[in-house]
């Protein structure tokens, strides 16, 4: 399972994750590990692209690490996410300051 961290413009308008450029550029990663992108869970943390591209706008806090209530929905939704695809890896495909956030509900399982 790749979890990154919030849609980018491509994403956003057409409700797949990482089919823009950064999304052919992990394809590409993936094909030259042996691995296909359909064999892969490909999802992200935010569901909707932030204002400026700014993930910071999802949380309350400067540290990053109380998250809104529409983040909170989204963290709930990947936890959903994690239990049903039952991934033998997660790759977090985020910033520094959201795998710290991250580890909080990948530990639970």
């Amino acid at each position: 399972m790749l979890v990154g961290e919030a849609p980018g413009a491509d994403e956003d308008a057409n409700g797949i994750p990482f089919i823009g450029a950064a999304g052919k550029t992990l394809t590409w990663l993936l094909q030259q590990s042996g691995i296909s992108r359909n064999d892969c869970a490909i999802t992200n943390v935010a569901r909707i692209r932030p204002p400026n591209n700014d993930i910071s706008r999802y949380y309350q806090d400067k540290k990053l690490t109380i998250p809104t209530t529409q983040m909170q929905e989204w963290i709930n939704l990947l936890k959903q996410e994690i239990l049903e695809y039952n991934p033998n890896i997660i790759v977090a495909l985020l910033c520094y300051y959201c795998t710290v956030n991250f580890s909080v509900f990948t530990a639970q399982r």
